[in-house]
């Protein structure tokens, strides 16, 4: 496949429509329903692809019966398409502020238990003086949020500022510095007011969040370090409510950020049992895209969290500065 002057092609004749597609196709794996997403005939996306792969000079996705598949040159694609359709969707909600004041949506992931009555009074603060502006938070996976935030899906992401998953691209306040406990249901055998090590507990029945977490990260990284195997008996969960519910109703170990378990210890529900647990430190913050510039909305709910924060930690509740 010869290359119509693809450089040529890509500052003049790209247009939003093949860029649609292609994120389309990155997310369908199938040009028939990245068409149908589009609302345009298989036809006119086979010939839109063909056009960008005629320009540029090679494939951009293998194509595997009715699947396709993106080639390394077709990730490089990919990923382009998002930073410029993200670029573009800023542009739109930047000129619609302009136009009629802040309000727009800021879409915020969360993955953080010990900061959320923080995050409930600063969302309050925000809509005290932009009630027009819709804020949506989004539960998940802190690595998955992060990808997402590089992706431009989101805008703000609050969770651990843990250092080998920012990278140069990302940077955060910090707002908690709250460390993991050790937690169990009341009644537990280990509930016997004697220090343990990780060996003592190691060998139990789990409550844990699933890995890919900095907590579970951590975690593993320190069994590893004494010798130790993860838990062959463990449940899986994100939910918090959940997590409870199994340790009331078991005799579960479980790992939580430490004001999170002393609140539900002084409710009764849990214990926190002694063991210190090294390294699983990094601080609770929000985390943005150093050199990406925010839409007017995102823009303002940041200066907003930010006048908060430092309010926050002034007041000796947060981080150490």
């Amino acid at each position: 496949m010869t290359p119509e002057s693809g450089g040529a092609f890509l500052q003049n004749r790209i247009r939003l429509r093949h860029l649609r597609l292609i994120r389309a196709l990155d997310e369908e794996r199938s040009v028939t329903r990245a068409a149908e997403r589009l609302f345009i005939s298989q036809a006119a996306a086979s010939k839109a692809l063909a056009e960008i792969e005629h320009a540029v000079g090679d494939r951009l996705f293998k194509r595997h019966g009715r699947s396709v598949e993106p080639t390394e040159l077709g990730r490089r694609m990919i990923l382009g398409a998002h930073r410029v359709l993200s670029e573009f969707h800023a542009l739109d909600q930047e000129i619609g502020d302009l136009v009629s004041g802040i309000a727009g949506t800021v879409n915020i992931g969360v993955q953080t238990l010990s900061a959320q009555a923080f995050i409930a009074q600063a969302i309050e603060a925000l809509k005290r003086e932009h009630p027009r502006m819709t804020l949506r938070l989004i539960d998940g996976v802190l690595t998955e949020h992060l990808d997402n935030l590089r992706l431009g899906g989101l805008d703000l992401v609050f969770g651990r500022i843990s250092p080998d998953l920012m990278a140069p691209d990302l940077t955060g306040t910090p707002i908690i510095d709250d460390p993991t406990v050790l937690v169990a249901g009341l009644g537990h055998p280990l509930d016997d007011g004697r220090p343990l090590t990780l060996a003592d507990v190691a060998g139990q029945a789990w409550c844990l969040s699933p890995p890919g977490t900095p907590t579970m990260d951590h975690f593993a990284q320190q069994l590893a370090a004494q010798g130790l195997a993860p838990p062959e008996d463990q449940v899986e969960t994100h939910g918090t409510l959940m997590m409870l519910m199994i340790l009331r109703t078991s005799h579960r170990l479980a790992l939580l950020p430490e004001r999170f378990a002393r609140h539900w210890a002084a409710q009764n529900v849990l214990t926190v049992l002694p063991l210190r647990l090294e390294g699983i430190t990094a601080p609770i913050g929000l985390i943005w895209v150093r050199d990406r510039k925010p839409a007017p909305a995102a823009r303002r709910c940041r200066e907003i969290v930010g006048r908060e924060i430092a309010r926050f930690r002034a007041e000796g509740d947060g981080a150490a500065a």
